[in-house]
């Protein structure tokens, strides 16, 4: 919480980033959601987007969250349980895995649905780490953004 209260007070100190958008990825057993509810209420011009998974959303989270997201400050996007590297599981038929990961983003997209009423706009893989090839399944899902960037492995390329 003390990185994005740092890059909240960055954010905020020059007018031009006013309307700054961050992603956050909190840790996936974190707890203190009456930090964010403390950091939206004092930067009045904070937009965030929080990549939660549904093992994430305590009563508390989902309180905090939906809160903050009905009144337009905060986006809630999608992100898996234990953070996969999709390159991997798609691209090694032998990994072991529960779930091939469209299956697996589905119904994280599906619970995530039940929690808030309608579907994730976005959608944070482990690492920002994914695999090409899934991409149109993202699209199929209705997730209009991807939080993704360049890895070990990864086709100068791919991005564009």
């Amino acid at each position: 919480m003390k990185a994005l209260l740092a890059a909240v007070c960055l954010a905020s100190a020059s007018p031009a980033h006013s309307r700054l958008t961050i992603l956050w990825v909190p840790a996936a057993d974190f707890a203190s959601w009456s930090e964010l509810d403390r950091a939206l209420t004092h930067y009045d011009d904070l937009r965030l987007t929080v990549a939660v998974s549904s093992t994430m959303l305590t009563p508390d989270a989902k309180k905090t969250l939906s809160s903050w997201s009905t009144k337009g400050r905060l986006e809630v996007a999608l992100r898996l349980d234990g953070d996969p590297l999709l390159p991997l599981i798609a691209s090694r038929p032998k990994a072991p895995r529960p779930d091939d990961a469209t299956a697996r983003l589905a119904l994280e997209r599906e619970r995530f649905r039940v929690v808030f009423g309608s579907a994730p706009a976005g959608f944070s893989p482990g690492a920002g780490a994914v695999s090409l090839a899934l991409f149109g399944g993202f699209q199929a899902m209705g997730l209009s953004w991807v939080a993704a960037g360049a890895y070990a492995g990864s086709p100068a390329s791919w991005a564009t």
